[in-house]
């Protein structure tokens, strides 16, 4: 497979990556946070569960952001 198509390739598995990590961070830490300012109740396990899942999606952002880094490190001249 020549180089160019097997870099497009790459770039393209880098940028789903990159998506699904953001919709982890919109899902999981701008959703909770922005009904939390607006007044909307917190689950009936409380305050504790929404810095924990705030922490926990967070960091699966921030890994599959890395991720996408790293493939993207694949990429031939």
């Amino acid at each position: 497979m020549p180089d160019i198509v097997r870099n497009e390739q790459i770039k393209l598995f880098a940028g789903m990556l990159d998506r699904v990590g953001t919709v982890c961070l919109a899902v999981g830490v701008v959703t909770p946070l922005s009904g939390s300012m607006v007044g909307v109740t917190l689950p009936a396990v409380g305050f504790s569960w929404l810095v924990a899942s705030i922490v926990i999606w967070s960091v699966v952002f921030l890994t599959l952001h890395r991720a996408a880094q790293y493939v993207l490190g694949s990429l031939h001249e």
